[in-house]
């Protein structure tokens, strides 16, 4: 009996951290597995369409990968800035990693959470010489002015099942501890 309250103490525990492993801002869809990708549109007919993936490190920190089409062999400032794609505060707020080939891959200290939730767009430039002018851009924020939904073309996670799916996890580990005990009396 003391082994059987020992190991429902430890599946509880996992359960419990399971469950608490979605973090989102209030009113704002959660960011499931530490991963979030937005879609890079082509500005100034540039052709340079693609992907912002954003993976948690840590608490802290966050890979920015971007992956265009079209890209260059010159290499293209790249940057976080606030705002959106439409409306973007002109001083970058993270840099990043020059885009060459069509690709980028930086790490930069800022939470996944904060960059989902703080309201940034990423934005890739023409070159050094040319910096005012933007090839693509993506906005990676959750659109909660427009109802919480994720930007177009996004899927929508974190439907608020969760919960259900940890109860009813929680139920069958204690249908299987019963049956185990039992069994184990039966012997």
């Amino acid at each position: 009996m003391k082994n059987l309250g020992k190991v429902l103490t430890i599946t509880l525990a996992v359960l419990m951290l399971a469950g608490g492993s979605v973090h989102a801002a209030p009113g704002a869809q959660p960011v499931m597995g530490g991963h979030w990708v937005a879609n890079m549109s082509a500005q100034n007919n540039s052709g340079q369409t693609g992907t912002v993936t954003m993976t948690a490190i840590d608490d802290t920190h966050t890979e920015v990968e971007i992956q265009v089409a079209n890209g260059s062999a010159t290499p293209q400032p790249a940057h976080i800035h606030e705002g959106t794609c439409a409306n973007l505060n002109p001083t970058p707020k993270y840099p990043l990693n020059n885009v060459v080939n069509g690709m980028s891959d930086t790490v930069i200290a800022v939470s996944l959470d904060s960059l989902v939730h703080g309201g940034y767009a990423v934005n890739v430039h023409k070159s050094a010489a040319e910096v005012s002018i933007y090839v693509s851009c993506g906005d990676t924020f959750v659109n909660t002015a427009a109802g919480g939904t994720n930007p177009p073309g996004m899927p929508t996670t974190g439907t608020g099942v969760q919960p259900l799916i940890l109860a009813g996890l929680a139920l069958l580990v204690l249908a299987l501890l019963g049956a185990g005990w039992r069994l184990r009396r039966l012997a």
